[in-house]
């Protein structure tokens, strides 16, 4: 192959600051990173699934790194299980999508994300990742027909 480097692959997992210019803009435009993808994990704050207040901290996170993410012309995946609240460190007992056949709290959720999107202006160069290695035993931690409802209860919300 040649020519230019693309950089295509060039982007942040999680580790950009919520403190705005806290990396001087040189070390984000020397790398021409294309992708950012956050959601507030692992942040005091446990995520919508202990209630929305949980969940704004971890929202005001993301739309940080959103922000730094589209000041470089880079795109966004949005990391819906993190701002849930499904970061690793979820156990059993905590409130999952669809437990007990009940959706209200995971609809409402949803209702929330897209809400501060749009009151965001968070709009464009946006991905939604719905949940992270639900197959990987660390952030699902119920069935699989239960995940796939959730999937497609989330897709059909989102689109």
């Amino acid at each position: 192959m040649q020519g230019a480097p693309q950089h295509f692959a060039s982007g942040f997992l999680y580790g950009i600051p919520d403190t705005p210019n806290q990396i001087p803009a040189h070390f984000y435009s020397e790398i021409a990173f294309n992708y950012g993808r956050a959601g507030g994990a692992q942040l005091p704050a446990k995520g919508y699934m202990d209630g929305v207040d949980q969940y704004r901290p971890r929202f005001a996170s993301m739309l940080s790194n959103y922000n730094t993410c589209r000041q470089f012309g880079a795109e966004f995946i949005i990391l819906l299980h993190d701002l849930w609240g499904a970061d690793g460190s979820e156990s059993q007992s905590d409130l999952f999508p669809g437990d007990n056949g009940d959706w209200s709290t995971w609809d409402s959720f949803l209702n929330q994300v897209v809400s501060d999107m749009r009151a965001n202006n968070m709009t464009t160069a946006i991905k939604v990742d719905i949940w992270n290695e639900a197959d990987g035993g660390g952030f699902w931690l119920r069935d699989r027909s239960q995940f796939m409802t959730m999937y497609a209860r989330t897709h059909n919300t989102l689109r």
